[in-house]
C-alpha cells in the first residue's frame, strides 16, 4: 500500500512514492460517503483502488481497500492545482477509470475533460446531458417537454423579482438555487435548498443564492415522501435501477439522506424517470428524485448526475454501480442488474445527529418537527434494524476516522447555527431547511405473527412505510403445547411474500432440522414453525419492533399508537392482525373454577405439570384432542368430555398421489380435500359477497371440531371419551374441581384434579383492549354474529384507516382466515390497498 504524503513532492509539487504502484480505478472525494463505497465494492471486486482527497484524515483514505493513498490539493480553493494532481496521479498509476463523487470535482474535471479523457475514462456523462442535469432550470424545462410533473414555480433572475415571484408561488416555498456548486473568486461552494415560511425569509433566501451569481427556482413545498430512482445507462441502455425513499434528510430539505430504505420501483414514476435520463443521454449514474405532494401524486425535484451520498443502499441491496462505473469508464464488459432487495434501512449517524441538532429549539414547520417529536424519532430509531454507513466490520478504520472528524466539525461549529453534515467540503455552506407531514409512518401493523409478518412483508414489496410491533410468533411460542404439531399441511403453511419467497420448504432446506418437510401428509412440529417464522421475519420484515402496543386513539385524521416502552408514534394507518389474543372462549359452567384449577388450551403450554393427576379435557377440537394426548404421554390421566355423539377425524390427504377423477371431486386446497373448503380456500371475495346468513352460519363453525388424521391412532384405545356429555357447573373442592356433567343417564359428577378448556375462540372486537374505547365503540360488527367488524372487500373496518386481518376477518372472509394459509390473501389486499 502506498500513501503520498504532503511532504514528498518532487521539483513539480506532486505527490510521489518511492515505488510506483499500478491500480486499476481511481476514487476521487475519499472524505465523502459515496466515494468510500466505491472504494470497497471495488476493492472487494479484486481490483486495485487509488483514492485521493483534499483532507489527509478523510475516511475512505483509512480503507483497506484503497491501495495507493494522495492528498492532493482542494478544488475548493484552487480546481486547477486540484485537476494538476488528478493527471499526475493518472500518469504515475495508470488507472483505467476515474470515479468523482462530488459537485465541486465535477466542476473543475469539466473545465479540462479533454486532458483528463486522454489519460483515464472518466466516470462522467457526456457533456451536453450534463449541463442539462446540473441546471435546474434545463432540467425542468426538458422535464416538461416530456410530460413529467414539475412543482409549481418561477425563476429568479434578478432581484426586482423576488417579490413577484414570492405571490405568485405562494408560502410555504422552496428557495433553490438553479446551481449546486457555486464557484466564486477562486473559492467554492455547494449550495442547497431552504424553506421559507414567511415572506420575509423567502426574500431574504433569495438574496442570498443571487449574491453567489446563481439563478433561483422557487418552487411550492410538497409536504409528502421524497423518493429517488437510480440508474446505470450506458449504450442506449439501462444497465441498472433501484428505487428508495428518504425519510429524513439532512439539511431537512433536500439535503443528504439521514434515514433511506430500499423500495420497489414507484409504478406512477419508473418510466418517466428512465426516459427523462434515456432521452437526456445521461449515459453512467445518475439519480432523479422526486417529492410527493398531499395528494399523493409524485412531481419532480432534479437530477443529480453522479454517485449519490445514499449509494451504498443500493450497493447492499444488490446493486453494484460504482463496479458498473468502473465497466463503463474503463471499456469494460457490462452486465445487465436485474432486481434488488426491498426494504433495507440505512442510517447515517453522523448526520442524524446533525439533523437532530437542527430543529431542535426551532419552532414547528414544514419539514421540522417539534422538538419533543424530533428525540422521540431520533432515539427510537436506535431499536429499529439498521444497516449504518461507515460501519463495515471487515473495514473498520474509516468509521473511526468518520468519527473522529465528526466530533471535530461539531466541535468547532458548537457555537454556530448551522452544521455542515460531513459529506461537506471546508467551505461548503449548508443553510437548513424545515418540514413535517404530521405521520411518524404510515401504517402500524400489530402483531407478529403470521399474518402481522405477512403483512409487514407485503407492505415492504410496495414501498409502503410502516412499523410492525409484537413478539415474533408469540401464539406459536408461548401459547401452544410443546410438542404439537400443526394441522395445517406443509404447502399450506408458508407466511405471505409478494414474491413468493421465504417457504417453509426453503426454511427447512436451509437450516438442518429433524422434520422433513413434504407439501402433504407430513405433520409440522410446532418448534419448526415458530422457528420458519422467526427466520422469514429476519429476512423479510425489517420493519419489526418487539414492543408491544398498549393502546390506540383516534388523532388528527391518523392514529396515535402509544407503545409500552411509553413512546408514542402517529400513523395514518393501523392493521390489527393480533391473531386470537385475548379470543380465547371459557363457558359460564367453567367460570368459577380458578386458574389453579382450570386453564384453557391457549394457556397451556407444558404438558408435564399434569404428570399424574387426574385431569378432565372438555372439548373435542384439534387443540383439545392434542393436549389430551400429550398430557396422557407425559403421565397424567386423562379424559374427555364432549357434547357431540362421535368425534369428527380428518382424512389423510393423498396429494398428486391420487386420481384425477377423486382429485376432481375433492380438490386439494389450504383447507383440505373438498369441494367446498377448496371455495373457502380460494375464493375469499366470493364469501364476502355471500348472503349475511350464510356468513354467519360458515365463518367459524364450518371445520368444526374435528382431529387430525395423524392424532386419532395417540387417541382412540388411550384416552377414554365421554360423549354427549355437557358440563353445567363446575365447583373447587379438596384442591381439585368437581364437574356436573349432563351424560344420556341423568347428571354425572366428576372429580378431577384439573381441568383443561378445549372449548375454542370467539372474536369479539372489545376484547382487544389495546383500542380506545372510543375507536372500539365506533367499529362496525356484523349484525347477528359475534362482535366481529364488518370489513370492506380490503379489510378496511368502518373506522377509516383502521384494518383487521386473520382470526377477526373470519366473519368477512370465511373460515379461510382462522388458518395461515389465508395469511397471503389478506396481507396481499391490504398491502395494495394502502399502497395507492
Amino acid at each position: 500500500m502506498t500513501f503520498l504524503g504532503p511532504s514528498e513532492t518532487d521539483d513539480r509539487g506532486a505527490r510521489a512514492s518511492s515505488a510506483t504502484t499500478h491500480v486499476d480505478a481511481l476514487v476521487a472525494d475519499a472524505g465523502t460517503r459515496q466515494a468510500l463505497v466505491s472504494i470497497r465494492e471495488l476493492g472487494k471486486a479484486g481490483l486495485a483502488v487509488g483514492a485521493i482527497d483534499a483532507d489527509a484524515q478523510a475516511p475512505g483514505l483509512a480503507s483497506r481497500w484503497a491501495e495507493v493513498k494522495s492528498v492532493v490539493p482542494g478544488f475548493v480553493e484552487d480546481q486547477h492545482a486540484y485537476v494538476d494532481a488528478v493527471l499526475r496521479f493518472c500518469r504515475e498509476h495508470g488507472p483505467a477509470s476515474l470515479i468523482p463523487a462530488h459537485d465541486g470535482s465535477i466542476e473543475a474535471l469539466r473545465k479540462r475533460r479533454g486532458e483528463v479523457e486522454q489519460l483515464v475514462g472518466l466516470a462522467m456523462a457526456p457533456e451536453r446531458a450534463l449541463a442539462v442535469a446540473i441546471d435546474k432550470t434545463d432540467t425542468l424545462a426538458f422535464a416538461e417537454t416530456i410530460g413529467l410533473r414539475i412543482p409549481r414555480g418561477a425563476f429568479v433572475v434578478e432581484s426586482g423579482q423576488a417579490a413577484g415571484a414570492v405571490d405568485e408561488v405562494g408560502l410555504p416555498a422552496v428557495v433553490k438555487p438553479t446551481r449546486s456548486w457555486a464557484q466564486g473568486e477562486g473559492v467554492g461552494q455547494r449550495l442547497v435548498a431552504v424553506v421559507a415560511s414567511t415572506r420575509e425569509q423567502a426574500l431574504a433566501a433569495i438574496e442570498r443564492v443571487l449574491a453567489e451569481g446563481i439563478d433561483v427556482v422557487l418552487q411550492e413545498w410538497l409536504p409528502g415522501d421524497r423518493e429517488a430512482i437510480s440508474f446505470m445507462r450506458a449504450n442506449g441502455k439501462t444497465w441498472a435501477r433501484f428505487a428508495q425513499r428518504a425519510d429524513r434528510t439532512f439539511p431537512p430539505l433536500g439535503g443528504n439522506s439521514v434515514i433511506r430504505e430500499s423500495i420497489p420501483m414507484p409504478d406512477d414514476v419508473a418510466l418517466g424517470a428512465e426516459r427523462l435520463v434515456a432521452e437526456l443521454g445521461l449515459d453512467g449514474y445518475s439519480e432523479v428524485e422526486f417529492r410527493r405532494a398531499a395528494d399523493g401524486s409524485a412531481a419532480l425535484m432534479e437530477i443529480n448526475p453522479r454517485l449519490s451520498a445514499s449509494v451504498e443502499i443500493a450497493v447492499r441491496s444488490g446493486v453494484p454501480f460504482p463496479r458498473l462505473l468502473h465497466d463503463w469508464a474503463s471499456g469494460g464488459e457490462l452486465r445487465e442488474q436485474v432486481g434488488y432487495r426491498t426494504g433495507l434501512r440505512m442510517r447515517w449517524l453522523g448526520g442524524d445527529l446533525s439533523w437532530l441538532r437542527s430543529v431542535v429549539g426551532q419552532s414547528p414547520g414544514p419539514d421540522v418537527p417539534s422538538t419533543g417529536r424530533a428525540i422521540k424519532m431520533f432515539a427510537a430509531d436506535f431499536a429499529r434494524p439498521f444497516a449504518y454507513d461507515y460501519a463495515d466490520r471487515t473495514d473498520i478504520r474509516p468509521a473511526l476516522a468518520a468519527a473522529t472528524g465528526a466530533a471535530t466539525r461539531m466541535s468547532k461549529l458548537a457555537s454556530t447555527t448551522d452544521v455542515a453534515p460531513t459529506d461537506a467540503p471546508s467551505g461548503a455552506r449548508t443553510p437548513s431547511a424545515r418540514g413535517s407531514t404530521g405521520f411518524d409512518t404510515d401504517t402500524v401493523v400489530i402483531g407478529a405473527g403470521p399474518y402481522g409478518l405477512s403483512v409487514s412483508a407485503h407492505l415492504t414489496g410496495r414501498g409502503v412505510r410502516h412499523e410492525t410491533f409484537g413478539d415474533v410468533m408469540s401464539l406459536w411460542a408461548k401459547h401452544m403445547p410443546a410438542g404439537m404439531f400443526l394441522k395445517s399441511e406443509g404447502f399450506a403453511s408458508n407466511l405471505g411474500h409478494p414474491d413468493g419467497r421465504y417457504t417453509l420448504g426453503e426454511y427447512c432446506a436451509e437450516n438442518e432440522t429433524s422434520y422433513e418437510y413434504r407439501d402433504v401428509a407430513s405433520p409440522i412440529p410446532l418448534d419448526t414453525f415458530a422457528r420458519y417464522g422467526r427466520w422469514f421475519a429476519e429476512r423479510a420484515v425489517p420493519h419489526l419492533r418487539d414492543e408491544r402496543v398498549e393502546q390506540v386513539s383516534r388523532s388528527g385524521g391518523g392514529y396515535e399508537v402509544r407503545l409500552s416502552n411509553g413512546d408514542t408514534l402517529r400513523a395514518k394507518h393501523v392493521v390489527v392482525a393480533s391473531g386470537m389474543s385475548n379470543c380465547a372462549y371459557v363457558p359460564p359452567a367453567l367460570g368459577e373454577l380458578s386458574p389453579a384449577t382450570m386453564v384453557h388450551a391457549y394457556e397451556h403450554r407444558d404438558p408435564e405439570t399434569t404428570r399424574g393427576a387426574d385431569v378432565a379435557v372438555v372439548g373435542l377440537g384439534q387443540s383439545a384432542l392434542e393436549s389430551a394426548a400429550l398430557m396422557q404421554e407425559h403421565g397424567a390421566n386423562v379424559t374427555v368430555f364432549a357434547r357431540a355423539p362421535r368425534v369428527q377425524w380428518n382424512s389423510k390427504p393423498g396429494g398428486s398421489d391420487r386420481s384425477l377423477l377423486e382429485r376432481w371431486r375433492a380438490p386439494q386446497s389450504g383447507l383440505g380435500e373438498n369441494r367446498g373448503l377448496w371455495v373457502y380456500s380460494n375464493l375469499p371475495l366470493a364469501f364476502h359477497l355471500a348472503p349475511r346468513k350464510a356468513k354467519i352460519k360458515r365463518a367459524y363453525k364450518a371445520l368444526g371440531p374435528a382431529g387430525a388424521w395423524w392424532l386419532r391412532p395417540r387417541i382412540e384405545e388411550h384416552i377414554p371419551l365421554l360423549l354427549q356429555r355437557t358440563v353445567v357447573s363446575a365447583r373447587e373442592q379438596d384442591g381439585g374441581a368437581v364437574l356436573s356433567v349432563q351424560g344420556p343417564d341423568g347428571i354425572e359428577e366428576h372429580g378431577v384434579a384439573h381441568v383443561l378448556a378445549g372449548t375454542g375462540y370467539r372474536p369479539d372486537k372489545d376484547l382487544l383492549q389495546f383500542l380506545d374505547a372510543d375507536v372500539r365503540q365506533q367499529i362496525a360488527t356484523v349484525p347477528e354474529s359475534f362482535q366481529t367488524p364488518a370489513l370492506d372487500s380490503s379489510f378496511q373496518s368502518s373506522v377509516p384507516g383502521l384494518y383487521f386481518v386473520g382470526y377477526m376477518a373470519g366473519m368477512s372472509f370465511g373460515p379461510v382466515m382462522r388458518f395461515v394459509y389465508g395469511a397471503e390473501f389478506a396481507a396481499g389486499r391490504v398491502a395494495r390497498r394502502l399502497a395507492r
